[in-house]
């Protein structure tokens, strides 16, 4: 529980920069829903090196995204940037959004966040959504992301997974890469 408040505490005062809220003004800027934490107060504690290092990483995640949709030809959208960083460090990006997004769009989306160093992981992958939306989109319902590529992950297991296996199965050990296709049109 500490954890979620230092992060809370952290990331609370987080907007979209102000010389990007002047260039999005024409379409609505980027709205932070929230910030799921997918690991249990205890895993965040152990294998987050640094508070501040993981806000100031989720800021910038979230500034490449607004900086991205904020250029002509977004449609509303909404959902979630689940992100996962691991010791190395390494990160990866799936997306869920309420609608898929054509594939040069979430190509685009994909290289904005590749570009943003990650924050150091230690023990294991630190597991992570930002919850988003663009153009006045509504906040999604769901609490909690499920990217096309876990739910198809968990089907061929044929069983729910642990989070720790269904994201070494969903990112075998490789660099930084998005698994966009599966969720693009």
């Amino acid at each position: 529980m500490r954890f979620l408040i230092v992060l809370f505490l952290c990331c609370c005062s987080w907007s979209v920069p102000h010389g990007l809220q002047a260039q999005t003004a024409a379409a609505l800027p980027l709205q932070r829903f929230g910030v799921v934490l997918l690991l249990p107060d205890a895993q965040m504690q152990d294998r987050v090196q640094s508070i501040d290092a993981m806000a100031t990483y989720l800021k910038a995640v979230e500034a490449a995204v607004a900086r991205v949709t904020a250029q002509p030809g977004w449609a509303p959208n909404a959902g979630f940037v689940v992100l996962v960083v691991r010791p190395g460090p390494e990160a990866r990006v799936w997306w869920d959004w309420q609608q898929a997004l054509p594939a040069a769009q979430q190509q685009a989306l994909t290289d904005a966040v590749a570009a943003v160093p990650p924050f150091v992981a230690r023990r294991g992958p630190v597991v992570v959504a930002l919850k988003l939306g663009w153009g006045g989109a509504t906040e999604p319902q769901r609490r909690a992301p499920a990217p096309p590529e876990w739910k198809a992950v968990a089907q061929a297991a044929g069983r729910a997974l642990p989070l720790d296996d269904l994201v070494l199965a969903a990112w075998p050990m490789a660099p930084f890469q998005a698994a966009s296709a599966a969720s693009a049109p």
